[in-house]
Formats: C-alpha cells, structure tokens, sequence
C-alpha cells in the first residue's frame, strides 16, 4: 500500500526551493514534498500513486516511459540544468519551462529515482526580453545605417562627366556598410574639373554624416573664380 510519509524523509525539506519528486522503478510516485503539490497545482497526497509522466505533456508520455526504462536498467546521477529544454504540465493542464537533477538510491533490488524540480519560468521570461531588447537595438541600428548609406548614396555622383583626353573610372567600397569615404566631380563650366576624394577620419553613422556636411560646405565655398585649394581654406573656416 502506498502511502505520503514526508516526516520520515529528511530530503522531504518543505522549504526547499525544489520540487522532489521520488518514484520506484516503474515510474510511480511515492514521496513529493510540498513545494511539487505547490508547483503543479495538486492537493496534498493527490500525486502518490499515479506515474512519474502525469507531470509531463502528453506528446512526451509515451517517449518518456521508453527512456524511464533505459535509465532504471542504468541509472545515472544528472546535474540540474544538463542543457537540456525540458517543459512541465501542471494539473490544470498548464506547461511551463523547467530543469531537472536526477539521483538514485537502491534498497535491495528496488531502485528509487530522485527527481529535482527547478520552474524556471522567470529566467526565461528575462532570456526572452533580453533577447527581444537585443533584437529592437539591433534592428534599430540597422535602420539607422540603411538611412545614412541612402543619405551617402545621394551625394555620389551619379555619372563621371565626359573629360575629352580622359578615361576615368570611380568605385566607392566602404569598409562598412556606412563609412566617411567619399569622392566627388565638380564641374567649374569651364571646361576644368575637379575631382575630390576624401576619407574622414572613423567609420559608420557618423563619419557618412561629417563627410555630407563637409561635401555641402566645400561645394558652398567654391565659386567660378576661385581654385578647389581655395574653396578648401575658405570652408575649414567655417
């Protein structure tokens, strides 16, 4: 006759942060300490008697029962949190996240198996809005580099000008996917070209911006009269 004896077993802690669950060598339950009656929503004494995999969900019963039987053949002690994702059911049918420590003790013939509970829902609660923070950041990141490489695009020159003597031939590859590396052909309508290659000094967001600015005052600084060496020092004084 089965029976719930949690005073005659010291690992039956009611403080313990764990659920213990114990079961004989065929799966059945024959000790559990309140924290399990707690965790899985059963009144006290309901679980004694019943099978090992009424805690579990019903997709993983009968794989459950195939690996109980090889572990009972050869048992083996397992740290909690083995890297194994496991999920338990509580009584109203609820799943949830946990770990499991499992021990063995033999008395004669007979094999006690020692399942250590841990609901480990809270951790992953935060995993999951770490990860979802991560993502957001990331994503916004990425927004923000697919602006400013928009923004760069733009301020290239679309085609190299026709320059009657010269083949000229321009590539812009930045070392990321947003850089302060730029060039430019500037057009003095007098048959004269300047051409413009910068690099400012850093990388990314930044730099793409200081090199926009830049462009736009050089440009703004440069008059029909004056040389590209004196549109330079007029703008660095800016």
């Amino acid at each position: 006759m089965l029976k719930n004896e949690k005073s005659n077993f010291e690992v039956f802690d009611e403080f313990s942060p764990m659920a213990i669950v114990i079961s004989n060598g065929d799966g059945i339950i024959i000790e559990v300490n309140a924290k399990t009656e707690q965790l899985f929503g059963f009144e006290s004494g309901e679980l004694i008697g019943k099978t090992i995999e009424c805690l579990m969900p019903d997709d993983l019963m009968e794989k459950h029962i195939e690996h109980r039987a090889k572990y009972t053949s050869k048992p083996f002690s397992r740290e909690m949190g083995a890297g194994l994702e496991l999920v338990g059911r509580k009584k109203n049918g609820e799943l949830f996240p946990i770990e499991i420590g499992l021990s063995y003790s033999r008395k004669g013939d007979a094999i006690r198996v020692n399942s250590f509970i841990l609901d480990i829902t809270a951790r992953k609660q935060s995993e999951n809005i770490s990860f979802t923070q991560a993502k957001t950041q990331k994503d916004s990141i990425e927004r923000e580099f697919q602006m400013g490489h928009q923004i760069q695009i733009s301020l290239l020159p679309k085609e190299i000008p026709h320059i009657p003597g010269w083949s000229v031939a321009l590539k812009w590859l930045p070392a990321y996917e947003v850089s302060g590396d730029f060039y430019d052909v500037i057009d003095r309508n007098n048959g004269e070209y300047d051409l413009l290659i910068a690099d400012v000094t850093d990388k990314g967001i930044p730099a793409a911006i200081f090199m926009a600015f830049s462009n736009t005052i050089l440009r703004a600084s440069l008059d029909d009269n004056s040389t590209l060496q004196e549109g330079i020092n007029r703008a660095n004084q800016l």
